[in-house]
C-alpha cells in the first residue's frame, strides 16, 4: 500500500494496482480512513497498518504556491478589493462580483455538495457548512453530515 501526501495531515491511499483506496487523516493520535465503501477511525496508526498492510508514504509535488486570505486558500494568484474580514475578495481589481474564500459545503437538493471559493452571493443564498481551511476535513464534514440527512 502506498500513500501520496495530500496535505499535512492527510493522504491518498493507492493499492499495489494503483488503485485508490480512500483517504487516511491523521486527527490528534487517531486516523480516519474514507472511501467510498466506508468510514472507519483508528485509535492509532499501528491499527491503519493491521487493517491495510505496511504502507509507504510519499510526499506530495509542489509546484504551485497557494495564497491564502485570512487562513482560507483562494483559487488565483492575487485577489483584490478584500473585505476587513477577509470574508470576501474580487478576482480583478474592478469587478463587483464577489468570492468566499476557502472550502464550503453548500446544500443543494437534499445533500451537501463541495465548493472551493463560491462566489459570496451563493453562499448568502443556500445554507452554507464552512468555510474550511483543507479540502479533506470538509469533505470529512460533508460526508458526516450528508449521513444525517
Amino acid at each position: 500500500m502506498k500513500a501520496m501526501e495530500l496535505t499535512d495531515i492527510s493522504w491518498l491511499l493507492i493499492n499495489d494496482n494503483e488503485a485508490y483506496q480512500g483517504i487516511l487523516i491523521r486527527r490528534s493520535d487517531e486516523y480516519e480512513v474514507l472511501s467510498k465503501e466506508t468510514h472507519e477511525f483508528y485509535e492509532d496508526y499501528n491499527k491503519v497498518v493491521e487493517k491495510y498492510g505496511k504502507i509507504k508514504f510519499k510526499k506530495r509535488p509542489t509546484n504551485k504556491t497557494e495564497i491564502f486570505i485570512a487562513g482560507y486558500p483562494i483559487d488565483v494568484d492575487e485577489a483584490f478589493q478584500i473585505d476587513e474580514e477577509g470574508l470576501s475578495y474580487t478576482k480583478t481589481d474592478n469587478s463587483k462580483i464577489k468570492f468566499a474564500p476557502g472550502y464550503w459545503g453548500l446544500y443543494f437538493s437534499n445533500c451537501y455538495v463541495a465548493a472551493f471559493c463560491p462566489k459570496y452571493s451563493t453562499i448568502n443564498k443556500y445554507e452554507t457548512l464552512g468555510p474550511f481551511k483543507d479540502r479533506l476535513v470538509m469533505q470529512s464534514e460533508l460526508l458526516m453530515a450528508n449521513k444525517k440527512i
